[in-house]
């Protein structure tokens, strides 16, 4: 961004020749949106970005870190101010939408899940970001990370990661109990079988582990339920006729999968899946001491043992597999997935909404991302990141996330539409309903059906025929 000279200069020269009708300097942000009142640019400016500050944050501070380093020197007079959020999940969510609702409270730039834009985008509290598509490098982004920040044709973000859903399993545990070491389960069933087989060892094991419950909010919908959803005949959302599925043979499946495996007890105990830091309970404290047969998790949760990570643990890598997800029953394609994934947008409430678009470029860049995801253990969201050196030094640190990689060619994607949100609040109680015993698979089905229709519109549901 070029300095304005001083405005003074300009009065001036005008006042002594007044043929002159005007007098401007070029600035990098002039548009109407970016411009103070009277029409001149402002000679600096600060963007607020808003992030989450919990869990392991090493690898978005030093992702944000690189980026505003580069930025501000890129543009001169431009400050970027951190306005961290300390909280996690749901009540991320929640400090996040407040802020954006009010003029004195909004950040220029949010961070947040790729599930929120599109509700977002039509609640207004985001806003296009102008001439990313125009950018040269959006290209470099996959097809799918183009639309999955998209809401009405327009775009609302930019990715920075995008994940899997996998299987860890011991192979320690899996060997004592007379389980293949190389392991790939082709249906639900042989999932709860390996469980079993895991439980006889010592009633303390935690055979299997499974977000579920209101406190772990979306990660109990995303890998608790939605994923296992995707591997039989239905799906949450029915895009060619625009409409929430309500039931149908899949879900029960599903849901009665879920009670199935709390009452042959090898769920983790009540108090792991009620505290919020469950992850980190699973990935750093029972998986070391394994303490878990089989955790459902994302692709990313190997940064946790990373020399650089929070709790270094090279030998995990060969002391646990890495199973893809089976289909209920094994039919086609054989396997399910999910992918999710973070990205930067801009508020609608932001007055320097071309520099913010400036920024996001930046941090988005090919070295940020491949900085940011060699950090994280999470997949890259351009196609040319991970043939990066940084990238590739990272991967051959981190086996299930090299081997992760492979699954994303067959994944699916939530549906970030409007009622998406409170869908999920909805799953993610239903799921932890059932873990506690207090509703059945049939209940929690009913019960599904009516929330869903309260919260679409009984015009915007409709049950699987299938």
């Amino acid at each position: 961004m070029k300095r304005m000279k001083p405005i003074g200069t300009c009065l001036f020269i005008a006042a002594m020749l007044p043929s002159l009708v005007g007098c401007s300097q070029p600035a990098a942000n002039n548009s109407p949106k970016n411009a103070e009142a009277g029409g001149a640019a402002p000679k600096t400016a600060t963007l607020k970005i808003a992030y989450g500050e919990y869990g392991d944050t090493k690898p978005i501070k030093e992702w944000l870190g690189a980026a505003k380093k580069q930025f501000e020197e890129q543009h001169k007079g431009v400050t970027l101010e951190y306005v961290p959020i300390n909280a996690g999940g749901n009540d991320y969510y929640t400090k996040l939408t407040l802020m954006l609702r009010s003029e004195q409270t909004s950040p220029d730039l949010v961070y947040e899940d790729s599930f929120m834009i599109g509700p977002d985008a039509k609640a207004g509290y985001l806003q296009p970001i102008p001439g990313i598509e125009q950018w040269s490098e959006w290209s470099s982004f996959y097809p799918a990370m183009q639309d999955i920040v998209k809401a009405d044709g327009k775009v609302y973000g930019v990715m920075n990661n995008t994940d899997v859903q996998v299987i860890y399993y011991s192979k320690k545990l899996f060997e004592k109990a007379g389980l293949p070491t190389q392991w790939q389960p082709k249906n639900w069933q042989e999932i709860i079988d390996a469980g079993q087989a895991i439980k006889k060892l010592d009633s303390n094991l935690v055979p299997i582990w499974l977000y579920a419950g209101k406190a772990l909010g979306e990660a109990s919908t995303f890998r608790g339920f939605q994923v296992f959803l995707l591997g039989t005949e239905n799906t949450m959302y029915n895009y060619d006729s625009k409409k929430w599925v309500t039931g149908g043979k899949g879900f029960d499946k599903t849901w009665k999968f879920l009670e199935q495996v709390t009452k042959l007890g090898l769920l983790e105990p009540q108090k792991y899946w009620t505290n919020t830091n469950a992850s980190s309970i699973v990935n750093r404290e029972l998986m070391p001491k394994h303490q878990v047969g089989m955790v459902f998790d994302g692709s990313w949760i190997g940064s946790n043992f990373l020399p650089t990570g929070p709790q270094p643990w090279a030998e995990g890598f060969d002391e646990y597999g890495v199973a893809k997800i089976p289909t209920s029953d094994g039919q086609n394609p054989s396997f399910t997935n999910q992918s999710g994934g973070w990205a930067l947008s801009i508020s609608a409430k932001s007055k320097n909404a071309d520099l913010a678009a400036e920024f996001i470029k930046v941090a988005s860049n090919k070295d940020n991302l491949a900085l940011y995801n060699s950090l994280k253990g999470s997949i890259p969201p351009r196609s040319d990141v991970e043939s990066h050196p940084v990238m590739q030094k990272g991967l051959e640190t981190n086996k299930w996330l090299k081997e992760s990689i492979k699954y994303v060619a067959n994944t699916h994607y939530r549906p970030s539409i409007e009622g998406y949100p409170q869908i999920s609040e909805v799953i993610a109680r239903l799921t932890g309903d059932i873990a506690q015993g207090s509703a059945t698979a049939e209940q929690a089905a009913e019960q599904y059906a009516k929330e869903v229709t309260k919260i679409a519109g009984a015009d915007k549901v409709e049950t699987a025929t299938k």
